[in-house]
Protein backbone atom coordinates (compact mmCIF):
# COMPACT_ATOMS: atom_id res chain seq x y z
CA UNK A 1 0.00 0.00 0.00
CA UNK A 2 1.30 3.55 -0.59
CA UNK A 3 1.80 5.90 2.02
CA UNK A 4 3.35 8.72 0.31
CA UNK A 5 4.35 9.47 -3.85
CA UNK A 6 6.06 12.31 -4.37
CA UNK A 7 8.82 13.60 -7.02
CA UNK A 8 12.00 13.86 -6.29
CA UNK A 9 15.96 14.72 -7.11
CA UNK A 10 17.97 12.01 -5.46
CA UNK A 11 21.82 12.69 -4.13
CA UNK A 12 24.43 10.29 -3.00
CA UNK A 13 27.39 11.36 -0.66
CA UNK A 14 30.65 10.23 -2.28
CA UNK A 15 33.20 9.47 0.33
CA UNK A 16 36.22 9.21 -2.25
CA UNK A 17 35.81 12.70 -4.03
CA UNK A 18 34.03 14.47 -0.85
CA UNK A 19 31.07 15.51 -3.04
CA UNK A 20 26.99 14.99 -3.49
CA UNK A 21 26.58 12.96 -6.82
CA UNK A 22 23.14 13.19 -8.72
CA UNK A 23 21.30 9.65 -8.28
CA UNK A 24 18.61 10.34 -10.24
CA UNK A 25 15.24 12.15 -10.63
CA UNK A 26 12.04 10.14 -10.25
CA UNK A 27 9.25 9.43 -8.11
CA UNK A 28 10.03 8.64 -4.56
CA UNK A 29 7.21 5.92 -2.88
CA UNK A 30 7.30 4.89 0.85
CA UNK A 31 5.34 1.54 0.72
CA UNK A 32 3.73 -0.46 3.68
CA UNK A 33 3.13 -4.07 3.90
CA UNK A 34 1.16 -5.86 6.31
CA UNK A 35 3.18 -8.36 7.75
CA UNK A 36 3.09 -11.23 10.42
CA UNK A 37 4.08 -11.40 14.31
CA UNK A 38 7.40 -12.10 13.95
CA UNK A 39 8.24 -8.92 11.59
CA UNK A 40 8.96 -5.18 11.75
CA UNK A 41 7.13 -2.13 14.08
CA UNK A 42 4.11 -2.62 15.45
CA UNK A 43 1.48 0.10 14.46
CA UNK A 44 -1.92 0.57 15.96
CA UNK A 45 -2.76 -3.13 16.57
CA UNK A 46 -0.89 -5.06 13.67
CA UNK A 47 2.80 -4.70 11.90
CA UNK A 48 3.24 -2.83 9.36
CA UNK A 49 7.06 -3.00 7.46
CA UNK A 50 7.72 0.18 5.60
CA UNK A 51 10.10 0.69 2.43
CA UNK A 52 11.19 3.30 0.59
CA UNK A 53 11.52 2.68 -3.72
CA UNK A 54 12.51 5.88 -6.32
CA UNK A 55 12.30 5.18 -9.64
CA UNK A 56 13.96 7.09 -11.80
CA UNK A 57 11.80 8.91 -14.94
CA UNK A 58 11.31 7.55 -18.14
CA UNK A 59 13.75 4.94 -17.67
CA UNK A 60 12.53 3.50 -14.44
CA UNK A 61 15.24 2.01 -13.09
CA UNK A 62 15.10 1.96 -9.47
CA UNK A 63 17.68 4.57 -7.31
CA UNK A 64 16.42 3.82 -4.12
CA UNK A 65 15.14 0.92 -2.49
CA UNK A 66 15.53 0.17 1.89
CA UNK A 67 13.81 -0.33 4.83
CA UNK A 68 12.62 2.56 7.09
CA UNK A 69 12.99 1.87 11.09
CA UNK A 70 13.11 3.73 13.87
CA UNK A 71 17.22 4.34 14.25
CA UNK A 72 16.53 6.76 10.90
CA UNK A 73 17.54 10.03 11.23
CA UNK A 74 16.23 12.65 8.74
CA UNK A 75 17.88 15.69 9.10
CA UNK A 76 17.90 19.34 7.50
CA UNK A 77 20.84 19.41 5.06
CA UNK A 78 22.97 22.54 6.06
CA UNK A 79 23.03 25.14 3.14
CA UNK A 80 19.45 24.35 1.75
CA UNK A 81 15.81 24.96 2.82
CA UNK A 82 14.38 22.41 0.50
CA UNK A 83 16.90 19.32 0.99
CA UNK A 84 17.01 16.66 3.77
CA UNK A 85 19.74 13.85 4.58
CA UNK A 86 20.05 10.67 6.12
CA UNK A 87 21.97 7.55 6.04
CA UNK A 88 21.01 4.46 5.45
CA UNK A 89 22.07 1.14 3.66
CA UNK A 90 20.18 0.98 0.01
CA UNK A 91 19.47 -1.91 -2.13
CA UNK A 92 19.02 -0.34 -4.86
CA UNK A 93 21.69 -2.02 -7.22
CA UNK A 94 21.32 -5.39 -5.69
CA UNK A 95 24.03 -4.96 -2.89
CA UNK A 96 24.21 -2.71 0.09
CA UNK A 97 25.99 0.14 -0.05
CA UNK A 98 25.55 3.75 2.22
Amino acid sequence: EEELNLKARLFRFDENTKEWKERGLGTVKILRRIVDSQDSLKMAGYRASYRVLMRQEQTLKIRANHQLNTELLLRPMAGSERAWTYATADWADAQASA
